[in-house]
């Protein structure tokens, strides 16, 4: 749903306007886990582990955004609940949430992955599962030449996206938008029934085969751990 943020349309916007290759973006999706009970999401072998589950938004964005990934690239760490230094041990998690799922088939409570594009920068992705409460943390970072571009809490109503830019009057300081009536999923909706009663397929921003490709990279980074 993402593609239909204004946030994020607005980014392609801006990236288009400065007229030069995206050199390195940066997504984090800190998930909110002491709340959270739900046995299909803290099983890997049903949900497919968060990137393929949750953090698929992010990889679909980073091939909106710059381009296609080369998958032979991708290279991931995890750190595991069974890790032996005891790092990857969560303390909050519900007792009716893991109590009955085996260590080795549990999430993982840090993704790390980073890969090269095939315009050419770099991507790095961080996925957790540590945040207390209900409340998720996302955030994306693009970087051009003279150009960062900022997207902090797409979720949220009270989204940003901040911009520095050589373009701007006083280059060291941030140029804010805010997007107070956007509702991604609610155009992403609207899209798709238009795009029925219309006949015209060209209005859905990722088509299946397209689609496909966001589904072969998330995979592809829960394999490269």
């Amino acid at each position: 749903m993402f593609r239909y943020h204004a946030g994020i349309l607005k980014m392609k916007e801006l990236i288009k306007q400065h007229g030069s290759k995206v050199m390195a973006l940066n997504a984090r999706y800190y998930f909110a886990y002491t709340k959270a009970v739900n046995k299909y999401w803290f099983n890997e072998d049903f949900s497919g582990g968060p990137i393929v589950e949750q953090a698929t938004h992010f990889c679909d964005l980073a091939r909106y955004i710059v381009s296609d990934v080369e998958i032979d690239t991708i290279h991931t760490l995890l750190l595991k609940d069974s890790d032996p230094s005891g790092a990857g041990h969560l303390d909050y998690v519900p007792q009716e949430a893991e109590d009955d799922i085996t260590p080795a088939k549990r999430i993982p409570r840090v993704t790390m992955s980073h890969w090269r594009f095939k315009d050419g920068g770099l991507g790095t992705l961080m996925h957790s599962v540590a945040l207390p409460g209900t409340r998720y943390e996302a955030n994306i970072d693009v970087q051009l030449d003279g150009l960062k571009l900022s997207l902090i809490e797409p979720y949220e109503k009270d989204c940003i996206l901040r911009v520095r830019s050589i373009n701007n009057e006083d280059a060291n300081k941030d140029q804010d938008f805010t997007f107070p009536f956007d509702d991604s999923y609610l155009t992403e909706l609207g899209t798709f029934i238009k795009a029925i009663r219309t006949n015209d397929p060209s209005l859905v921003k990722s088509p299946y085969s397209d689609a496909a490709l966001t589904y072969q990279m998330t995979w592809a980074i829960r394999r490269a751990s």
